[in-house]
């Protein structure tokens, strides 16, 4: 390679580099789990037909109180009141639910007529509807605690994108405290989704911290060189900002399994550079000129490491094979990422070797890292039997390891402890019979002779309700035969 060609190689792969470079910033930063899921399941595609019908069944923000004078001081719900009113007008909300808003039928001679659950204006009668809502199983444990220590204000929003979540949330925060009506947990998709925003961004730069710090650390512990190292993070810098500049021309956004791929390919870029570096300064040691180490290098490593880059972006594309998009996505681009990694550390690291051959200079002394490497070699054959024996053992434990291995799809667990978000997740899910409806849908068999509210029909709800209390310990039920009860 002639130094001309190396500086077209060069500014080549620097104007691609550049080029995509200004594709990064249509990248965004995705929360939608769905997409986790299998494109063909069936409970999936049942769930998408049922949220035309009904609505997304977790587009509402939990708040839940616990004032010192108790819910039923009348100054304390008087600000709840004024509370949600003033959240209730805010943009993207569509409804609010709260016991100062719901209300009951009381049967008398002249008809039925309705009466609140909270009467804020007299104490007496707050301390009467206190002893009803004891009595009021439909609204412990989703808009009280059963110690009627806490009380919840649902409040119900229109699908939001990340960005009005945020904004939303942001709003009600806000008059929160200018209510001054105290302390309060929060829960809700709008609230998790910016949560799981932030700790995506944040995982990415952790994982790409990480990943620059081990190229810097492992190159200067075998080479000793600040141009050999700025130069290798250089190159990965670039398979870096091509990866993601084909994602934001083909707007794929970060993701949970998006998020690993710097990580990935900070570990296969500097496995590249590791051999193609450890091999031509051993070249350059043995006495041979730049070229002729260059293309001894490229023969018996550039082969190698282009089978192994090959074998792993395979790997990594079979995962298009999988049903769930986001972990399709990962596969396809960290493939890409594998071989732009092999392709700029061959074309790039030999154009930069034969520009500046100085760079790596022949030395009689192997690095301490290489000695060590050579006595821990010498060691391993010296030791078959103790190796084989270790490693059977390893196996062995690794094994019975996997077999203790959990299915956990809580996606509560991902979120880091101690956070806010997750406290109020638990204070719910602990206190207040946790933050997360579960609907059944029910179809008549018959629907030319029954209704929902036939006699038969409302007998196997009845039958059905008792299952699930008594078998799953459900809570708060709320069915056709709930009407039915409030109205006898």
């Amino acid at each position: 390679m002639t130094k001309s060609t190396a500086r077209n190689i060069i500014l080549f792969l620097l104007s691609l580099v550049i080029a995509f470079s200004t594709q990064i910033s249509r990248l965004s930063f995705d929360y939608n789990f769905e997409n986790l899921f299998s494109t063909e399941n069936e409970d999936l595609t049942f769930y998408n037909d049922y949220r035309k019908i009904y609505g997304n069944d977790n587009d509402y923000i939990l708040i839940a109180f616990q004032p010192q004078s108790g819910v039923f001081d009348s100054t304390f719900l008087t600000k709840f009141e004024l509370l949600e009113s003033n959240i209730n007008v805010l943009h993207g909300v569509t409804s609010t639910i709260s016991p100062l808003s719901l209300g009951y039928v009381y049967k008398t001679p002249m008809g039925y007529t309705p009466i609140k659950y909270l009467r804020i204006k007299n104490n007496e009668d707050l301390a009467e509807d206190s002893i009803r809502i004891l009595r009021s199983p439909e609204l412990l444990e989703s808009l009280f605690n059963t110690d009627l220590t806490d009380i919840v204000l649902v409040i119900k929003h229109s699908p939001l994108d990340d960005a009005a979540s945020k904004k939303l949330v942001n709003k009600i925060e806000n008059a929160i405290a200018r209510n001054g009506i105290g302390e309060y947990h929060l829960a809700g998709k709008a609230k998790a989704q910016t949560e799981f925003v932030t700790f995506i961004q944040q995982d990415f730069g952790t994982f790409l911290g990480i990943g620059t710090l081990l190229i810097i650390i492992v190159l200067w512990m075998m080479f000793r060189s600040v141009i050999i190292v700025f130069a290798s993070l250089a190159i990965t810098i670039c398979v870096l900002i091509f990866t993601f500049g084909i994602m934001g021309v083909a707007g794929v956004p970060i993701d949970v399994m998006a998020a690993l791929i710097p990580l990935l390919l900070i570990i296969v870029s500097i496995s590249d550079l590791i051999h193609f570096l450890t091999k031509y300064k051993q070249e350059i040691n043995e006495g041979r000129e730049v070229s002729l180490a260059l293309k001894n290098t490229w023969k018996d490593v550039g082969l190698a490491t282009f089978l192994t880059s090959a074998t792993t972006a395979i790997g990594f594309f079979t995962l298009l094979t999988a049903k769930s998009i986001p972990i399709g996505n990962m596969g396809l681009y960290t493939g890409i990422g594998v071989l732009a990694a092999f392709i700029f550390t061959i074309l790039l690291l030999s154009s930069l070797l034969t520009i500046f051959p100085e760079t790596i200079v022949a030395t009689k002394d192997k690095e301490p890292i290489q000695l060590f490497s050579d006595q821990l070699l010498v060691q391993l054959f010296n030791k078959r039997l103790p190796v084989i024996g270790g490693f059977i053992m390893l196996a062995l434990i690794s094994l019975w390891g996997i077999s203790k291995i959990d299915i956990n799809a809580k996606l509560i667990d991902d979120l880091p402890n101690g956070s806010k978000i997750k406290n109020s997740f638990i204070y719910f899910d602990n206190e207040i019979g946790g933050s997360k409806p579960w609907e059944l849908s029910l179809k008549l068999a018959d629907t030319s002779k029954n209704n929902f509210y036939s006699w038969e029909v409302l007998q196997q709800i009845s039958l059905l309700e008792k299952y699930l209390i008594d078998e799953y310990g459900v809570i708060a039920l709320q069915s056709p035969l709930t009407h039915v009860r409030l109205f006898n």
